[in-house]
């Protein structure tokens, strides 16, 4: 989870979009506005996906506007959000 942790916050700091895979299987591509530690929980806010719980993220990956623009059209059976 930490390096999970590391990754958002470094999205959030560069202003790179990340591809992110949900534990229930959802996928998106988004940017990270913030990563938040609340009660005892990790939350990360996305530019158009809100708030979501770190723990709730199966993986994260960054990518460079290029990538997100492929992945974004690759897409069949998900939701994606594209900056």
């Amino acid at each position: 989870m930490a390096n999970l942790i590391r990754t958002l916050e470094h999205a959030a700091t560069a202003g790179m979009p990340l591809l992110v895979e949900l534990r229930d299987g959802r996928r998106f591509a988004d940017g990270v506005c913030e990563v938040l530690h609340q009660c005892g929980e990790h939350y990360v806010v996305f530019h158009a996906n809100n708030r979501l719980v770190v723990r709730d993220i199966a993986r994260a990956q960054l990518l460079d506007q290029d990538e997100a623009d492929v992945e974004c059209r690759d897409a069949v059976d998900h939701a994606w959000s594209a900056l």
